[in-house]
């Protein structure tokens, strides 16, 4: 099949197949399960269609031992193989191996010839092509793409020099977002171990109960915790510190509605942000999938809060997932919202929910779809320490919180601007600068 971009192409690109611009195109294998041997102490990596990411492939679950490549058809492949994913709910996924590695039956996998193409420029046109490759996909119960077929599939290429260009520019963006992805992990990672440390383990409060200094906390920090414990009704806590619930961290707690579906004028030309909770990731949520008009918002018991209201859902199985929000905006049933008290702060608020997470899932009721309510939330225990320490932990973490919100803004506006490049170089549509084709 050709994909025809309805563009004309410039000169000097020509139509080839997947066929013909791979040296090697072939599919993966999953050695025996009943041999344990090809898998306990292997070293090969061994990649699953849910693990490609639509990018370069981070890591894999399994490793494969070199007997398990001689007795099965998994194969081994080269650093900078596109593969694809054409079975099922994945089909159309894709990742570029950073690695030499093997795959399973599910994959396609492309190894280019340099003299015809370039991977990343195979990689980001099979990208752009996606749906209408998706479209192709047979089977009744599970949507299938042969290997065949894959091989088949023809499209307009430039000369490699443009192909090398085109792939530089799209993946130097697609980097920066990984590499802005790494640091949000980090700073995600900092947060939740100084959370854990202050106020679930009460490491400084045990530290200065033996008479030590806590560990990288200065002496005006030291100072503002206890330096021994007391009994309560959740254990023992720092002396001084308060056994309480989520409720007594807010200032307004409340659940979400959804304006009528078949009343248009509450949807139609909406807008006002109105959150799912599919759209929670456990950060920073920036643009809804929906937005509600004004008539919807005062037609329902939906409700708007302020930037910075923490999220969390309630249905499902998303139960426990957070989200903050970065402007004002509405949400639906399935969310319950909270706004931290001044003396409280955001950071101390999503960081105590977080760490009751798995306590929420394990709290959902319901035989179909387990759920959790507004009153789970909110009358969830904890332990409140003073006001000096919280304001201390509010000025330590706001920096952090403030990054992390410039970071998803940042990876927004980057992967806009990937998007909108993309059908243009891919088409032809947009010419490549001299400069980076001399580069």
């Amino acid at each position: 099949m050709y994909f025809d971009n309805n563009y004309a192409v410039p000169a000097g690109w020509q139509k080839l197949s997947i066929g013909q611009i791979c040296k090697k195109f072939t599919s993966g294998g999953t050695p025996s399960r009943k041999n344990l041997d090809f898998y306990i102490n292997g070293t090969i990596p061994w990649v699953k269609t849910k693990e490609l990411n639509d990018g370069y492939i981070a890591d894999v679950e399994e490793f494969i031992t070199e007997e398990a490549l001689s007795n099965s058809s998994a194969k081994k492949l080269p650093k900078d193989t596109v593969l694809m994913a054409m079975y099922g709910a994945t089909v159309g996924k894709l990742g570029i191996l950073p690695f030499d590695a093997a795959c399973n039956q599910a994959c396609a996998a492309m190894v280019v010839d340099e003299g015809f193409s370039d991977f990343k420029f195979l990689f980001y046109l099979l990208k752009n092509w996606r749906s209408e490759i998706i479209s192709q996909a047979t089977g009744a119960a599970q949507q299938n793409l042969s290997g065949e077929l894959v091989r088949n599939f023809e499209f307009d290429f430039p000369p490699v020099e443009i192909q090398n260009a085109i792939g530089e520019l799209l993946g130097t963006l697609d980097e920066k977002i990984r590499v802005n992805q790494q640091i949000a992990s980090t700073l995600e990672q900092i947060a939740q171990t100084v959370f854990k440390s202050w106020f679930l383990d009460f490491d400084p409060v045990h530290a200065k109960a033996r008479g030590a200094q806590p560990v990288g906390m200065n002496a005006e920090t030291a100072a503002l915790f206890p330096d021994s414990i007391e009994e309560s009704e959740l254990g023992n806590i720092p002396k001084g510190w308060k056994v309480g619930t989520i409720s007594n961290l807010c200032s307004r707690i409340a659940n979400g509605s959804t304006p009528l579906r078949s009343n248009q004028s509450f949807w139609e030309g909406g807008d006002i942000p109105w959150f799912k909770t599919g759209e929670l990731d456990d950060g920073y949520v920036l643009t809804s999938g929906e937005r509600i008009t004004s008539m919807g918002l005062d037609n329902s018991s939906c409700k708007i809060f302020p930037a910075n209201t923490v999220l969390i859902a309630l249905y499902g199985a998303t139960i426990g997932r957070l989200g903050i929000i970065s402007n004002d905006a509405a949400f639906n049933q399935a969310c319950c919202a909270m706004i931290a008290k001044d003396e409280v702060g955001l950071p101390f608020l999503f960081l105590s929910l977080f760490s009751r997470k798995l306590l929420f899932v394990n709290s959902g009721m319901g035989a179909a779809q387990q759920n959790i309510s507004k009153e789970i939330v909110e009358n969830c225990p904890l332990v409140i320490p003073t006001e000096k320490v919280l304001l201390e932990f509010d000025d330590l973490m706001a920096p952090i919180f403030e990054k992390l919100k410039s970071i998803r803004f940042e990876n927004q506006a980057l992967g806009e601007l990937r998007d909108s490049l993309l059908p243009r170089l891919i088409s032809g549509e947009l010419e490549i600068p001299a400069e980076l084709l001399e580069a």
